[in-house]
């Protein structure tokens, strides 16, 4: 059995079609990217799958379980955990504390609750939670190289470095699923380069299945073990990605986005 399935998933806003019909499957511990032209439906089937949108028709399968009707705090503690294409971060909050937001399903006492309380001279069961939260987080800055920028305010920081943050945010929720909304936008070439490892190795480390969209051709063609492409709302082709690069109406469907 996959790992996430979705079958004949369907939403319209306004009498307009988004989603049409949309059914594909991802395997665990795979790279799956849905490409198509802006305005395709992408990330309207991210909102779908995190529960910000309920859809019309269709079921979102995670290991047979369907989590249409959820709302987002109930799917992120299923294990989806997502970024967003404009920055969804607390800008006047230090990087460490956007992180360890992260971690607020996870934590039984609150996420401010002090690593310094006491109680009767022995650290308080919070104090303990906060810590072992804490070393957790820190993995994650040095596995992203964010140990320059940890005690900085995410508003000083220049925007590739945000995406990773909000990156870092979603891995500290230590999803089973992440729905990467152009993760390298922004970004230049070299850090665009770095973002193919990180990927790479939040798969291959993490042991997370990844969900990607991407512009990026190249990054898409080069780390995706599968790839859906999508124009209209609609499902064109799935399949390999030399196959997908090949398809007539993708090359149709991107000529027509560049002409």
């Amino acid at each position: 059995m996959s790992l996430f399935k979705v079958e004949n998933l369907s939403i319209s806003f306004g009498g307009l079609k988004a989603v049409d019909d949309v059914s594909f499957e991802v395997e665990r511990n795979s790279i799956f990217s849905i490409i198509g032209p802006n305005g395709s439906g992408k990330t309207t089937i991210f909102n779908l799958i995190s529960g910000i949108y309920k859809p019309d028709s269709g079921r979102i399968l995670l290991e047979g379980e369907n989590l249409v009707g959820y709302l987002p705090d109930k799917i992120a503690k299923k294990g989806i955990a997502r970024t967003f294409q404009n920055i969804e971060l607390f800008k006047h909050a230090t990087v460490m504390d956007n992180l360890m937001l992260g971690r607020h399903i996870h934590m039984k006492t609150g996420v401010w609750s002090g690593a310094t309380a006491t109680l009767f001279g022995r650290k308080s069961r919070a104090a303990k939670e906060e810590i072992k939260n804490r070393e957790f987080v820190e993995k994650i800055v040095d596995f992203l190289d964010l140990q320059a920028v940890r005690d900085q305010f995410v508003a000083n920081l220049a925007y590739g470095r945000r995406k990773l943050v909000e990156l870092g945010r979603a891995l500290a929720l230590e999803p089973s699923i992440l729905l990467l909304d152009e993760p390298s936008a922004g970004m230049n070439t070299e850090e665009k380069g770095d973002l193919n490892i990180w990927i790479k190795d939040i798969q291959e480390v993490y042991k997370i299945t990844i969900l990607l969209i991407e512009h990026d051709m190249n990054m898409i063609m080069g780390i995706s073990d599968r790839i859906l492409a999508i124009n209209q709302g609609k499902k064109i082709v799935e399949g390999l990605p030399q196959d997908v690069q090949c398809h007539p109406e993708v090359i149709e469907a991107y000529l027509g986005e560049e002409g």
